[in-house]
């Protein structure tokens, strides 16, 4: 018995040697006339029983015509493969069809000991030629690193042995190694990066993993690639600030995507900058998603805190977005389906030398023809939370009352390369929303609450920004950045209340408007050099802004201010790019603003330190910046009302000062990432808008002006691995300010929150990518109310009067809530495309944004009240579904 199993054995394993070999020793005997090679190897699959592992949309754009006469298979691969740049490889049973990296075997004709003094050139994506802003690039054995510019482009000093490498790394893109001799002949070189594959596990087992962002170790500076996340973060639409606020350092538990929230300062001090115009309303829906669309960024870099002189103008941080650019390839189109609108990509070369390039983006909600559920739960949610009625009533269904409301953005970015040294861009980009909607305050007790109200509100809000670039590098190694951009803001609202008082049979119309403009002019001109190590940056920078607010209340208008005011910036910094361990970037930026007539400085100083081969940086920054802008009136998730900005001057608002330190370390280990920042903020000239507080401050709505003081720790945690991609992120923060009143001293601010955890995982597997989100915040602070007193008047009769606690002394209840996603992706023809499911808040947890109070009557007796406590709850339970279609 045990002679007849050792035969089968052996008869297995012959069996399966000869049937591997036997693979590989198939004769093809087929013709094919004007076939793609993709066609091609999926006949020969069925015919010959054979199996290949490749990626058809990209062997779909090579064609031909061939003739096989018993041509044993490897033969045959290599003429299908000829013209198309990619190699394949046996393993096992199967044919893997890849894009072999650039050879990166050492040229023989340099020694060892040769040494290359300068690298030049740019990254591009392999597939579109498409430029790779804030790539990184890292020196082997020094540890030496750098980030490429917004134009894809580098320009390093070295004095290194030519046997060592370089790896280049941007998110959403695999590793690429290059060694140094490579740039020895070469004046300009150009680096393409293939994006990220899921069908090549040969490479994956290679690289450390797929970057979804990237610690480049700058103080405070983090890049982002929103296309590298497989599934899109947001409610119903992508939206790329919820990719942001993955981040520890940026509160992810608002709910609202007009503005970042970013250490422990409002989100009106936050820059948002797309492609060099500013903007500063950035959301559709009242917050609830970015009014920046996904498909039109193609890098974003994150500034938290004091960043290098060449940037200013906001106290915590920037927000800096490079635009996609057309392919150089071919058109291409892509076209999202979603529970709220539908969009449309379009970008296409310009002409036939490869030198210009042209991307649209489009996106219109069809919100105001079809109610989907998603859409019915978010205005319902919304609206529910900004309203008030006389019965108490909650969870009101406004669809009966059918509103109408829509939104819709576009983008555009021409990109034209007249020559290798010039780069010229054109951006555009408008968005818009539109809202009118109707309901009614009715009571069926006519004694206790004899008033009807029928409540109509209408409220537009648009967008508009235009920039132009001109990159040039000059013979004499400058190179010369020059920019142009604008944005203008407009909002408007009207609200037209009919009363009806049962009781006399009288009805009366009471409404109110506002209006907003804000305005935004940004010109800029920077120069740098490369001394021997060494990039000097220098500039000038011409800001000019102007707000309008207008406010008319039953025909009186009682208030109308218009703003305008100029900063004239100069600055200068070094940014030393050498292969030295410390690295120091000090820095000046002067400021002259006219409102004030004053010179504002601010230095700045980054400091950067290499250990063990570059896998420990320490880092640390300081610095002073200035504001001049700043929101008085907050446009939210529940408040349609537009954004109320005030530029600093005499007799306005003070010029907002921040001095900011950090100290902190990156650890790279094996495939994990683990960054630490601890930070200080000392600010001057915050505002305490006491419209909303005038009970509780007892002043009848001004503006004070205080200081501030917050401290925190942010600490990310990242892991690549495969398909496995891990981020963990903690944040700790106290956020205090003082106001000139009694008592009001310590008041912690309304939008700090001492402890944020955040948990994000994405699993990717043959055609599905899956992705889990989780979030916890400790509660943040509100005025409670402690009750009633009566008030003696003068006549002997009593006023009943509310009780408020301090300002911000309690706290709102904790705040956490689970997302999950899935995309599937699939082939249908030659249109590649994903469905992606969503749910947001899996758990349907009540989390609460606000402590709402109101009076309730309860007979005409004015004394007669009750006071009614109210939760302003956020987002339930929230399914969503989405369709993206490529050709």
């Amino acid at each position: 018995m045990k002679f007849s199993v050792k035969i089968l054995l052996i008869v297995f394993l012959i069996c399966c040697k000869h049937s591997l070999s036997g693979q590989q020793n198939t004769h093809i005997t087929e013709e094919f006339s004007q076939q793609s090679v993709s066609k091609v190897l999926t006949k020969l699959s069925k015919t010959y029983n054979l199996r290949f592992a490749f990626d058809s949309y990209e062997l779909r754009q090579f064609s031909g015509t061939w003739k096989f006469e018993s041509t044993p298979i490897d033969e045959v691969l290599i003429a299908l493969l000829e013209s198309t740049g990619l190699v394949y490889k046996w393993l096992d049973e199967t044919v893997v069809i890849y894009r072999e990296l650039e050879p990166t075997q050492i040229e023989k004709d340099f020694p060892d000991e040769s040494a290359i003094h300068n690298v030049h050139g740019v990254v591009r994506d392999y597939y579109s030629r498409e430029l790779l802003p804030f790539a990184v690039l890292s020196i082997a054995k020094s540890g030496q690193t750098m980030v490429t510019d917004a134009d894809g482009e580098f320009n390093l000093q070295l004095t290194l042995p030519a046997t060592d490498s370089m790896e280049v790394f941007f998110v959403g893109y695999e590793v690429k190694i290059i060694p140094l001799n490579y740039f020895h002949s070469k004046k300009f070189a150009t680096l393409f990066l293939i994006p990220s594959r899921n069908y090549l596990p040969d490479v994956l087992i290679q690289s450390e993993g797929i970057r979804l962002i990237d610690a480049t170790g700058v103080p405070g500076i983090i890049s982002i690639n929103p296309g590298s996340f497989a599934t899109t973060q947001g409610t119903g639409e992508a939206d790329i600030f919820r990719t942001a606020q993955l981040l520890p350092g940026i509160s992810a538990t608002q709910e609202s995507s007009n503005g970042l929230y970013i250490r422990g300062s409002n989100n009106d001090q936050t820059q948002i900058s797309l492609d060099g115009f500013n903007l500063y309303h950035q959301d559709h829906f009242f917050g609830a998603f970015t009014a920046i669309n996904a498909n039109a960024v193609k890098a974003m870099r994150i500034h938290k805190g004091i960043t290098d002189a060449r940037f200013g103008g906001r106290i915590a941080g920037i927000v800096e977005m490079v635009g996609k650019e057309g392919t150089l390839m071919k058109t291409t189109a892509q076209i999202d389906l979603g529970p709220l609108a539908i969009g449309a990509v379009v970008e296409a070369p310009t002409d036939t030398l490869g030198k210009s390039s042209l991307i649209i983006t489009a996106r219109r909600a069809f919100t105001n023809i079809l109610y989907s559920p998603t859409y019915r739960q978010l205005f319902n949610t919304t609206y529910n939370a900004a309203v008030t009625t006389g019965d108490n009533s909650v969870n009101q269904n406004f669809y009966k009352d059918n509103p109408d409301f829509y939104f819709q953005d576009l983008n555009l970015k021409f990109t034209y390369r007249p020559t290798p040294r010039d780069i010229i861009n054109i951006s555009g980009y408008a968005s818009g929303d539109e809202l009118f909607v109707q309901y009614a305050d009715s009571s069926g007790r006519e004694l206790e609450n004899p008033i009807d109200v029928k409540y109509t509100d209408e409220s537009s809000k648009k967008n508009v920004g235009a920039s132009s670039r001109w990159v040039r590098s000059w013979n004499n190694g400058w190179e010369s950045e020059s920019r142009i951009g604008m944005s203008r803001f407009s909002g408007s609202f009207f609200s037209a209340d009919t009363v009806r008082e049962r009781l006399f049979q009288t009805d009366s119309i009471r409404f109110s408007s506002e209006q907003t403009t804000l305005k935004d002019l940004d010109a800029r001109l920077e120069l740098s050099k490369l001394f021997t190590g060494i990039k000097l940056n220098t500039g000038l920078e011409v800001n000019v802004i102007q707000s309008a607010f207008k406010r008319n209340v039953s025909g009186t208008i009682n208030s109308d201010t218009i703003d305008a005011g100029s900063v004239i910036s100069a600055f200068i910094s070094a940014n030393n790019e050498s292969e030295e361990r410390l690295k120091i970037t000090p820095g000046i930026r002067v400021n002259y603003y006219d409102r004030t007539a004053k010179f504002y400085f601010e230095p700045r100083l980054l400091m950067q330190c290499d250990f063990f081969s570059g896998k420990l940086k320490l880092k640390s920054s300081a610095g002073r910046v200035h504001q001049y802008i700043q929101r008085i009136q907050t446009q939210s998730l529940y408040l349609n009302t537009p954004d109320y900005w005030r530029m600093s001057g005499p007799g306005s608002i003070p010029v907002l000062q921040s001095d900011q330190i950090m100290f902190g370390f990156l650890l790279n280990i094996k495939g994990w990432t683990l960054d630490i920042e601890g930070y200080q903020k000392w600010n001057e000239g915050n505002i305490l808008n006491t419209n909303f507080y005038n009970n509780a401050t007892g002043n009848e709505g001004s503006l004070l002006e205080g200081r501030g003081r917050s401290a925190g720790a942010d600490v990310l945690l990242t892991k690549n691995y495969k398909r496995h991609h891990l981020i963990l992120g903690y944040s700790l923060l106290k956020a205090v300010a003082d106001f000139p009143l009694d008592g009001f001293v310590d008041i912690p601010e309304v939008f700090e929150q001492r402890h944020e955890l955040k948990f994000n995982y994405e699993l990717h597997l043959k055609k599905w990518d899956i992705a889990l989100f989780w979030v916890y915040g400790s509660g943040r602070p509100f005025t409670p109310l402690l009750g009633t007193y009566d008030f003696p008047l003068p006549d002997g009769n009593t006023r009943k009067l509310p009780v408020y606690g301090e300002l911000n002394s309690a706290r709102l209840p904790v705040y956490h809530r689970m997302d999950i996603t899935a995309a599937w992706r699939f082939l249908l023809g030659k249109m590649a495309g994903s469905i992606q499911f969503s749910i947001f808040n899996v758990y349907n947890q009540s989390n609460v944004r606000d402590i709402q109070y109101r009076a309730l009557r309860m007979s005409n007796n004015p004394n007669d009240f009750v006071v009614d406590k109210r939760d302003v709850a956020m987002l339930g339970l929230l399914p969503s579904i989405n369709l993206k279609l490529k050709f």
